[in-house]
């Protein structure tokens, strides 16, 4: 291969669009509730800085067909350790946010680590 010749990265075998690192909770009576997720966003090829989302914007996102996952940052800016994908469990005001490992969460359950 000539000298600075560039490689196309292997694309990802998983679409994701949304990808969270961390969250913070509240409680509500016997039930946890998502407070707010730190967490990057895809715009086409490239990735977002962090960014807040609450609840409401977090259950926005899956209405709206986003892939959600959760992970953490990799070596590169571009890379993620993606660790399970996210899922909107429910409808309306009984809706969870859990991760698809998950068996019955009593609440918002992201699997990431709280900040």
């Amino acid at each position: 291969m000539a000298s600075g010749q560039r490689v196309a990265l292997a694309p990802r075998k998983t679409k994701v669009d949304l990808v969270v690192v961390a969250a913070r909770y509240r409680e509500e009576g016997a039930e946890r509730k998502l407070d707010f997720a730190q967490a990057y966003e895809r715009h086409g090829v490239v990735w977002s800085d962090i960014k807040l989302y609450d609840r409401a914007k977090l259950m926005a996102a899956f209405e709206g067909g986003k892939r959600v996952h959760a992970g953490r940052p990799g070596e590169l800016s571009t890379d993620f350790i993606l660790l399970h994908a996210l899922k909107l469990e429910g409808e309306g005001a009984q809706a969870r946010i859990v991760s698809d490992t998950e068996g019955q969460a009593a609440g918002d359950d992201l699997g990431v680590p709280l900040v």
